[in-house]
């Protein structure tokens, strides 16, 4: 995410805005952005409400949305810090 921000001239935090849907799909099927991050925050959330069902079949099996709920209520400090951490970095 930091790289993009650097090589496009933006803000970290305006990653999930304005990131190219096919290259977040490369980086979330690359292990380069965790679903801890995608669905811990709204502009995550936000940009998968955006994407086309291809993008989405790319992804699911990484981003399986019930498995993560899951996870993060049995992990909620984990889950805590993971949110915490996207508020001080912008990442809302």
């Amino acid at each position: 995410m930091g790289e993009w921000a650097e090589q496009e001239g933006a803000r970290l935090e305006d990653f999930f805005k304005y990131v190219n849907l096919n290259r977040v799909c490369q980086m979330i099927a690359n292990g380069r952005i965790s679903p801890w991050v995608l669905l811990n925050c709204e502009t995550g959330k936000d940009m998968l409400t955006i994407m086309h069902d291809d993008h989405i079949k790319i992804i699911y099996e990484i981003i399986d949305p019930e498995w993560w709920k899951r996870t993060f209520k049995k992990r909620d400090e984990d889950t805590d810090f993971v949110r915490a951490t996207l508020r001080e970095a912008g990442i809302e």
